[in-house]
């Protein structure tokens, strides 16, 4: 009797341990998103997902963007806006320049830069490019690469209106990220930032928002876009998002 009563203790708590296995495995699919995380391992955690005001690991967080646009004579920064673009065109003949800012209120770790084991911004092309560009298109032009920059000015998300085109942020050049030239008149992204936020880490805790800053490569006079779905783009499963996955230390 008693070596039937532990072999079904035994099952028992086996087929607990079973259950609350799988409920493990369910809860955290939902936790990540899809597309990055076919190669998370259970020693790793996402800290966004992508929704503009989102409960994270970490607490609640906010990403907006804004576009600048204009030339030495003119602004016609536009906030908020439904496109994220970085390009160079013509309105009626005259040239414009297009650079757009992402920002995000994510809390990030300080310290030890190794803790992060990837950073990328998620990024959509727009579907329908009206208004801009040859508005049939996301991508056009023979040289429409762009960078991705970190903003070093001290950022608000409130106050993100400030900024216009004789009135930008500064940026720096250092762990940037080139994107590179595509002929696909559409094209969803995500951009791998990783040095570029195991600097953030390694430099201390962020103060205020985190800004990052879409330009082109080249920003002469020639027809050359990216366009993308912005935060106040109607469809919320189309609105850019930074991804950054940390290791369990």
């Amino acid at each position: 009797m008693k070596r039937h009563s532990i072999c079904r203790l035994t099952a028992l708590l086996l087929l607990a341990l079973v259950a609350a296995s799988g409920c493990k495995k369910e809860m955290n699919a939902t936790e990540v998103p899809p597309d990055v995380s076919k190669n998370a391992s259970r020693k790793t955690h996402f800290d966004t997902i992508p929704l503009s005001t989102s409960p994270s690991a970490r607490g609640f967080y906010e990403e907006k963007t804004t576009m600048l646009f204009g030339n030495a004579q003119t602004d016609g920064t536009i906030y908020p806006y439904r496109q994220f673009i970085a390009g160079r065109w013509t309105v009626k003949g005259i040239w414009y320049t297009y650079r757009s800012i992402f920002f995000t209120t994510l809390p990030i770790a300080s310290g030890d830069p190794n803790i992060l084991k990837s950073a990328k911004l998620v990024l959509f092309s727009d579907p329908h490019p009206v208004g801009n560009g040859d508005q049939v298109h996301a991508n056009s032009g023979t040289s429409n690469a762009f960078y991705i920059r970190r903003v070093t000015s001290s950022l608000n998300i409130t106050t993100i209106n400030q900024f216009n085109w004789f009135n930008q942020p500064t940026v720096t050049t250092v762990n940037q990220v080139l994107v590179p030239h595509t002929n696909q008149p559409f094209q969803d992204l995500q951009i791998d930032l990783t040095a570029m936020m195991k600097q953030v880490i390694a430099e201390g805790p962020t103060i205020g928002a985190l800004g990052l800053m879409a330009q082109l490569q080249n920003e002469t006079n020639s027809y050359n876009i990216r366009i993308f779905c912005s935060t106040d783009q109607p469809d919320a499963s189309r609105k850019p998002y930074l991804v950054l996955e940390y290791y369990d230390m």
